[in-house]
């Protein structure tokens, strides 16, 4: 889906999204139930996205150059994206709105960041995966209340800059994000893509 070859050295502003397509069963698992069973969709690509928060480099870093990020995993976390995904092998692709000003960048870092430590609202993936077997989309019928999952975090901190994507944030899921910022270039810069691999 990416057509341009992988960056070794990967930068992410500010205020840019995140998309990770990881090789574990569980990320898998996300990518297969994220298929939307009314239409005949490709593979996914991502299954996890979130919002960085201090502009640096996703893949191994200079000292004192990585991205910083909040991320729905366990649980809402604030952290260098290297130190915290490095050796998972793991793809990694980063797009930024090209209409965003620094307010806006602001916005969205400062709500990211107050729902940190907030917990993860995990049987929103037991609803993607039965989605799949019976067909019928049920998942974004759970109310999130103050738990998340992490394309519900990125929806609600980009809503506070006033940048929406096709679906209400609690209703969204890492490859439809992914899936608007391609179909839309005009408003979504691709700023590159790189495969991290197990080092460490």
């Amino acid at each position: 889906m990416l057509d341009t070859a992988p960056i070794q050295q990967l930068f992410a502003p500010r205020a840019s999204l995140f998309f990770t397509r990881g090789s574990g069963l569980l990320a898998r698992a996300i990518r297969w139930g994220e298929r939307d069973p009314r239409k005949n969709e490709e593979v996914s690509w991502a299954n996890h996205v979130g919002v960085v928060t201090r502009s640096g480099y996703i893949t191994r870093p200079p000292v004192g150059q990585d991205a910083q990020v909040s991320e729905a995993l366990w649980k809402i976390m604030h952290q260098s994206w290297w130190e915290a995904h490095k050796g998972e092998n793991t793809d990694v692709a980063i797009f930024r709105r090209r209409d965003m000003n620094l307010l806006q960048e602001t916005d969205i870092v400062r709500d990211a960041l107050t729902r940190t430590g907030n917990k993860y609202a995990w049987w929103r993936l037991l609803g993607y995966l039965g989605e799949r077997f019976t067909k019928i989309k049920f998942s974004k019928m759970f109310v999130l209340k103050d738990r998340n999952v992490c394309s519900n975090h990125v929806g609600l901190a980009y809503a506070a800059a006033g940048i929406t994507f096709p679906e209400p944030p609690g209703q969204l899921d890492p490859d439809e994000i992914f899936d608007h910022c391609i179909a839309n270039p005009v408003l979504w810069e691709f700023m590159g893509w790189s495969i991290v691999s197990g080092e460490k």
